[in-house]
């Protein structure tokens, strides 16, 4: 039996998915996923032909490293088949039968290492249950990509030409020689987490401050969307004396950089106590929305 993978590469081509078109990378090597570790990379693989009377079952293996560790096991101890086709480390990306045309995808960190596995006429499941040694002449056999965890040393994963690459002795040299899967293989971009963190603010001036002041910034703990920039989304108040409660006109807001504002007041301020708010509608650039404290006091004396 014989996979052909077809690359399909997506309109930006990621540092990964050129080396995944390398004849070397993916037929005998591990490969890693772009990005890091807080992000996420999706796997996409589509089955284009399926031959009738055949199955097969394509995932990745999660390794530990470059070299294909898994724990304290490498390629081709005893146990590493095991190891490689457990719950916790594989995962499948599609199971082909009777000139189905199935779909799949997995999503894994970025940064994570990974070799490939295909399985005739079986699946992950049935290695373990009828061939938990995966020993050539039982059935079924899980074939890696990485020649070194296959009993016999080797990878049946070839390169044939462009982005076409074949699991199994191909039976001619022709686009056309239909062998018993097709599938076409897409590794994503990394993802970062969704932004669920509020922002939080504070002012450059705290405690008593001189009757000089007529600005001062308002700091964020991260870039704001552009409503920062609006005065009126901030209001100076008197609190104390004869004229408490009266709004101190604010000139102008300018921008400091994504996460810092700039408040230029019309005159100095008199002595007395202040109060300065911040709207509750200002939001981060996820549109998480200023947590509190929203409201600052000084003295001016």
């Amino acid at each position: 039996m014989e996979v052909r993978i077809v690359m399909s590469a997506s309109p930006i081509v990621t540092a990964v998915e050129a080396l995944l078109q390398s004849q070397s990378q993916i037929t005998s090597q591990v490969v890693q996923t772009p990005g890091k570790s807080d992000q996420s990379v999706t796997i996409d693989a589509q089955g284009i032909y399926a031959q009738r009377g055949h199955s097969c079952e394509i995932g990745i293996v999660l390794v530990d490293d470059a070299t294909g560790k898994i724990g304290s096991l490498s390629p081709g101890d005893a146990g590493y088949a095991q190891a490689a086709l457990s719950s916790t480390n594989h995962k499948v990306l599609l199971t082909s039968a009777d000139g189905r045309h199935p779909h799949g995808e997995v999503t894994i960190p970025g940064g994570s290492y990974y070799i490939l596995y295909f399985i005739e006429d079986g699946t992950a499941a049935d290695v373990l249950s009828n061939n938990p040694n995966n020993v050539s002449g039982q059935q079924p056999v899980a074939q890696f990509s990485l020649p070194a965890a296959n009993q016999n040393g080797q990878s049946e994963l070839s390169h044939r030409f462009g982005l076409q690459y074949a699991w199994g002795n191909a039976e001619g040299n022709s686009f056309f020689d239909l062998p018993e899967s097709v599938f076409r293989l897409h590794i994503g971009r990394p993802v970062s987490p969704p932004d669920t963190t509020p922002p939080h603010s504070s002012l450059s001036i705290t405690g008593t401050v001189p009757t000089t002041t007529d600005e001062f910034d308002v700091h964020f703990t991260e870039p704001m969307k552009l409503a920062a920039l609006r005065k009126k989304n901030y209001t100076l108040t008197l609190t104390s004396g004869p004229n408490a409660g009266t709004t101190i006109p604010i000139q102008f807001v300018t921008h400091v950089d994504s996460s810092t504002v700039h408040i230029i007041l019309k005159n100095p301020l008199a002595p007395g106590n202040y109060r300065f708010d911040i709207d509750s509608g200002l939001t981060d650039r996820a549109g998480n929305s200023l947590a509190n404290p929203r409201s600052f006091t000084f003295t001016v004396a």
